[in-house]
């Protein structure tokens, strides 16, 4: 987990147990990605913090070409596949980087939208970028060539959650959208409160998003698809529709 107080959190699984928090200094982690071998660690001070998994030691920090720490530059989004690490930077920066997963050494950066990188998601063999501009650009892992990009009309996108067969984003007009990922036709448009979303999450079973009104939107995916006329994975259950999880009985503890 990244914080606003500027440290790393790492918990235990087995029993939800602090096991150890790392600080970077005076600037907020605004995102964290895990792989077996890394913890990646986006900074507001534009660069990207990396430790070891296995003993949670410092091992290096990304850098951007020509690097200028401070406002401009600043890292919001990070993910990683077995041969790259992503980057993508908000303000008036608005790049996405690629290093080297081996040496950690540049690759390439480029402009992945008119606005902020808000979110990245790698998954099959495609990198996943949800922009300010409204839209979710798509590239080719292996090439970091485009291969698609989704837009609607209204809001930017806050995050993106791709699963097996469907593509979610989330975006800052308090919708979650939903593609399929063949072909990429809108499914449908779901609602999660009146705000803004700020993160979504999803795999073959539920689809969550995190809204400014504080609360935790959830669908049950292969009801909610089978009731479009897909299939979803997997076999549906009886149950099905939103569910709404809030912090307190109010609902309005702040936003998540």
């Amino acid at each position: 987990g990244g914080s606003r107080d500027t440290r790393l959190y790492i918990w235990e699984k087995s029993g939800w147990t602090l096991k150890a928090s790392r600080g970077i200094g005076r600037w907020p982690i605004e995102s964290v990605w895990a792989d077996s071998g890394y913890i990646y660690g986006a900074s507001s001070d534009s660069f990207i913090y990396v430790w070891n998994r296995s003993d949670l030691s410092f091992r290096t920090k990304l850098a951007q070409p020509d690097q200028r720490p401070g406002p401009g530059g600043i890292m919001v989004a990070v993910t990683a596949d077995a041969d790259r690490v992503y980057g993508g930077s908000g303000d008036f920066d608005d790049t996405l980087y690629a290093w080297k997963r081996s040496d950690f050494s540049v690759l390439t950066a480029f402009k992945a939208g008119a606005d902020d990188i808000n979110a990245l998601s790698s998954f099959g063999g495609l990198l996943h970028v949800a922009n300010a501009d409204g839209t979710i650009r798509i590239y080719d892992a292996a090439t970091l060539l485009p291969v698609r990009a989704l837009s609607q009309a209204t809001g930017g996108m806050t995050s993106v959650a791709p699963a097996t067969d469907y593509l979610y984003a989330g975006n800052s007009n308090g919708s979650v959208y939903a593609w399929e990922r063949r072909g990429y036709s809108l499914l449908t448009r779901l609602r999660a409160g009146e705000e803004g979303v700020l993160w979504v999450w999803a795999d073959d079973e539920l689809i969550l998003a995190a809204s400014q009104d504080g609360s935790v939107y959830v669908w049950q995916a292969p009801d909610l698809l089978k009731n479009l006329g897909y299939p979803g994975r997997p076999t549906p259950t009886p149950s099905g529709g939103r569910t709404r999880f809030a912090p307190t009985p109010s609902g309005r503890s702040g936003s998540l």
